[in-house]
């Protein structure tokens, strides 16, 4: 992970392959505008998780965490509430 700590950001080009379950044979699937296929995740923009205690959880365990949400929390639009849900795997 340290490697990355010197990047604002990294650049994803998305794609699909469409299979055929019969032939085995792979088409690629092109957007219309590669920018249409394009992730940019920005550390300014992605929240860090911090803390989390316990480190392993189980069903019906009380989970306490540190969240920094970075820029992220300016981008809301004025219409979503003042609250974000959480999910831990799932």
């Amino acid at each position: 992970m340290d490697y990355f700590q010197g990047e604002d950001s990294v650049t994803f080009t998305l794609g699909l392959i469409d299979t055929d379950p019969e032939t085995g044979e792979q088409t690629p699937i092109n957007c219309a505008s590669i920018n249409n296929c394009r992730l940019v995740m920005t550390r300014s923009m992605t929240p860090i998780l911090s803390y989390m205690n316990p480190r392993v959880l189980y069903d019906g365990a009380e989970l306490s965490f540190y969240l920094d949400p970075k820029a992220a929390q300016g981008y809301k639009s004025t219409t979503e509430l003042y609250f974000t849900e959480v999910r831990i795997n799932g």
